[in-house]
């Protein structure tokens, strides 16, 4: 889905398109579906990757974690 827009920003951007868990090629556990549990996963990529800052998109359910994510108890939002 993001194929597109992502090959718009990549020259200017480093782009990451993660697919959360149980959708696409990813894990299909039994549980773990929760939007708290979506923004943990994000939480730990991104930690993983040393991003410290980032400007987050999603559409639909990836819209709902990268705002839950940006709002949770280290919040990561831009300010202007």
């Amino acid at each position: 889905m993001w194929e597109f827009t992502a090959s718009h920003l990549s020259p200017n951007f480093q782009m990451y398109a993660l697919e959360q868990r149980g959708h696409g090629d990813s894990s299909k556990p039994d549980g773990g579906y929760t939007g708290e549990e979506y923004s943990e996963d994000l939480w730990a990529f991104m930690e993983a990757q040393g991003i410290a800052q980032a400007i987050l998109v999603g559409h639909s359910l990836g819209g709902g974690e990268w705002l839950r994510y940006s709002l949770g108890p280290t919040p990561i939002l831009l300010k202007r």
